[in-house]
């Protein structure tokens, strides 16, 4: 009896173009190992299927509340940048369609289509050109003192690191609130303030820059801004945790944009 992986590449070929999921694809292409290669990109993405690596993004990106609200907001702000010129030269259609991104990458895990859909979108948007005027203001956007005043207060930062330029990470002194939360501080510090005026790359694209930007202020608003967000308690899990949560998201955005910048990634269709 004729095996599995002795089928003729077309019969193979149409068992994957039937299946649901891309967890099925992933799983179908990795049961023949000798020819897995066969399954090239162009035929995951042709079957509506993302490709192992996009697969490993996505569920990052969506797998929980606060990750999937990363990616809403970053990958929506992005898409408004695209637009040339001041708000007031915008388009008309323009909040229709940033309505629709939102509405794209908000709805990624509800179905196969809609996964593809979501990916398509985001790898546009991680290469997109924005102004440069736009980049360097959001690059050049500084947080709250506080905020760092704050961290000092609590023992958590050195007052070297008050407010953490570009140049001063190695500042940094581990603090009495264990390595892990120490970890987490450093990390987050290098995803949102390392120094990127000589690097290329994703460290000078639009994404990475809006991205910072985006994150940093939304972590400033909620322990600056808001009076019930203590950050001197002992227990500031919530805190660290959404650090950790930040870096692990510029992570993923960074092997995003890398996976799309090497091929032209045309806009997708939104609207209609």
């Amino acid at each position: 009896m004729v095996s599995f992986v002795e089928l003729p590449y077309e019969i193979r070929l149409e068992v994957f173009k039937q299946l649901e999921s891309s967890e099925d694809a992933v799983a179908f292409r990795n049961m023949d190992k000798s020819n897995h290669h066969l399954f090239t990109s162009t035929c995951f993405q042709r079957y509506g299927f993302l490709q192992p690596e996009e697969l490993l993004i996505f569920r990052t990106l969506y797998k929980d509340g606060l990750m999937s609200r990363y990616t809403k907001t970053v990958f929506g702000h992005v898409h408004i940048a695209t637009f040339k010129g001041n708000k007031e030269d915008f388009p008309t259609h323009s909040e229709q369609e940033n309505d629709a991104v939102v509405a794209i990458v908000r709805g990624g895990n509800e179905s196969e289509h809609a996964r593809r859909h979501a990916m398509d979108v985001m790898r546009w948007l991680c290469c997109v050109e924005i102004e440069r005027w736009k980049c360097d203001y959001v690059e050049d956007y500084e947080p709250k003192k506080e905020f760092y005043s704050r961290l000092v207060e609590a023992g958590l930062v050195a007052a070297a690191c008050l407010c953490p330029s570009k140049n001063e990470l190695n500042a940094i002194h581990e603090p009495n609130c264990g390595e892990g939360k120490y970890m987490a501080l450093s990390g987050f510090l290098k995803a949102c303030y390392e120094n990127s005026s000589e690097q290329g790359g994703f460290h000078k694209s639009g994404i990475c820059l809006y991205a910072r930007f985006l994150l940093r202020v939304d972590l400033d608003a909620l322990y600056v801004e808001d009076p019930s967000a203590s950050i001197l308690s002992e227990n500031c899990d919530q805190l660290f945790g959404e650090m950790k949560a930040i870096t692990l998201f510029m992570k993923c955005l960074q092997r995003l944009y890398q996976i799309s910048a090497s091929n032209v990634f045309p806009k997708p269709k939104i609207l209609g």
